[in-house]
């Protein structure tokens, strides 16, 4: 069956893949032709994840469109960004209360 993959760039990817494949073997040819690394790619049908099931499973026919997405780290610095270990500092500022 032919499906279509929506990646993030807007883009279209037609994909060839037999009905009772798992979304692995998707990922797999999806890391083949965009290069992302298929532990990185998200895939959703009808806002519901994709995690290992077949896509005949998943109620995903012929000429369905998938969306994908990649994870993202957030929050995290490298050994190689961090020039210098800063001490956290807080700035505490007195408060009167006024009590009625």
């Amino acid at each position: 069956m032919q499906v279509f993959v929506k990646c993030l760039g807007q883009n279209t990817i037609t994909v060839d893949i037999p009905c009772k494949s798992s979304s692995d073997e998707l990922k797999g040819i999806l890391q083949e032709k965009t290069g992302i690394v298929s532990k990185d790619q998200l895939l959703f049908y009808c806002n519901r994840p994709l995690n290992g099931c077949s896509l005949e499973e998943m109620g995903i026919s012929s000429l369905s469109t998938i969306s994908m997405t990649q994870k993202l780290l957030g929050g995290v610095l490298s050994e190689n960004t961090r020039t210098e270990q800063m001490p956290l500092t807080a700035e505490i500022k007195s408060v009167d209360i006024v009590l009625i």
